[in-house]
């Protein structure tokens, strides 16, 4: 029913149901070396995912609007979904640990140089377990590039890269990447883990390209 509803034309619910049947054949169960996309709709925006050595391929169903921003909610065919709010992860379900809801007190700011910090909270509720209202508090700092990511036909050292720490180490460091291009303010890749083993990298794709 969201997907007959947020479709505004009937071309538009085909384009998006042929990216789910696409993509329920990829997503949590692509090859573990597959480096190349499947072929994909090109009038649908897909993230490229990397999960337990595994790269799939997930397509946006719609965006919702939130006060703190528009929330993109990212789909597979077997139901599998990915929220993510300005890069920030705000929602997993259909994976074998889920984050029901992720709620951030604030949008933090992208902050400008190393001297710099953006200070946050995020509530969020996790299954299994029936864990809910979990506090987070978070730091959002910049960082260099790393040595190793799970790009992909992009050079590290090309983006601007961001780490968001929790106070009590609760769970690992997010990582986002934006481009380097001035005023630029979108992610382009990120990396967030859900548990102390069970994390994911995602990039937009068609990849983003460099900044000359």
């Amino acid at each position: 029913m969201l997907l007959v509803l947020a479709c505004a034309t009937l071309t538009a619910c085909a384009s998006r149901i042929d990216a789910m049947a696409q993509t329920g054949k990829v997503f949590f169960q692509g090859e573990s070396n597959a480096r190349t996309a499947p072929a994909l709709n090109p009038s649908v925006r897909y993230l490229r995912v990397e999960v337990k050595q595994r790269t799939l391929f997930l397509a946006l169903g719609y965006v919702d609007s939130h006060p703190l921003g528009p929330i993109e909610v990212w789909y597979s065919g077997r139901g599998e979904v990915l929220r993510l709010q300005n890069g920030h992860v705000v929602g997993l379900t259909g994976t074998e640990l889920e984050w029901r809801q992720a709620r951030l007190s604030s949008m933090p700011n992208w902050p400008a140089n190393s001297s710099t910090t953006s200070a946050y909270s995020r509530v969020r509720d996790v299954m299994p377990g029936y864990r809910f209202g979990i506090v987070d508090q978070l730091v959002l700092h910049s960082v260099d590039a790393p040595a190793r990511s799970n790009l992909e036909s992009v050079t590290a050292s090309s983006l601007r890269w961001f780490e968001a720490r929790e106070a009590h180490a609760a769970l690992p460091a997010a990582r986002f990447a934006l481009s380097a291009a001035p005023g630029a303010n979108t992610v382009v890749y990120a990396e967030q883990c859900f548990s102390p083993t069970f994390c994911l990298s995602w990039q937009q794709w068609p990849p983003v390209a460099s900044s000359p």
